[in-house]
Parts: C-alpha cells; sequence; structure tokens
C-alpha cells in the first residue's frame, strides 16, 4: 500500500532458533507492545549508535537480543540470569 513502511531486522540465528521451534517464522500484530518496545529500541539504536562507545554498543545489542528473545516467546524470560533484578 502507499506510504507503507517496512522494517527488517536480522538477528543471530542461533539465539532464536530454539525459541522457534518448528515455527520459522513469528506472525502476528504488528501493534502489540512487545513489537512496538522492539521496535522502538530498534530506532533509538539507529539514531544514537554512532555517540555509543563499547559498552554503550554491547549494552544495545544485548538489549535488542532480549527483546527478540522475548517477542519469539510471547514472554519476558524472567529466569534469566543476566538480566537486573526489578
Amino acid at each position: 500500500m502507499p506510504d507503507t513502511k517496512a522494517k527488517v531486522l536480522v538477528l543471530p540465528a542461533a539465539l532464536l532458533t530454539p525459541l522457534l521451534g518448528p515455527r520459522q517464522s513469528i506472525t502476528g500484530p504488528a501493534d502489540c507492545a512487545e513489537v512496538r518496545l522492539l521496535a522502538a529500541h530498534s530506532n533509538m539504536i539507529y539514531e544514537t549508535v554512532t555517540g555509543l562507545g563499547p559498552a554503550g554498543v554491547q549494552a544495545a545489542h544485548s538489549a535488542l537480543i532480549e527483546l527478540a528473545k522475548a517477542v519469539a516467546r510471547r514472554r519476558v524470560d524472567d529466569a534469566e540470569p543476566q538480566l537486573a533484578s526489578g
């Protein structure tokens, strides 16, 4: 359709394949909260990556992976040992 935009995220398959199981892709509404959060984070990275130092790039990358995993699982992994407790 006119004025339609698409964003393609290429993420490490090794991290997502175990979460997808026999599914080869994830389908669902693009306006769900998890997908909107993933898209917002990827937009923020795109806009700010040139100003980030190595630690910031690593943190942004790690957060992007965790958000993508949450979308794939359709939930947050609250047992992830590397996530800070709330």
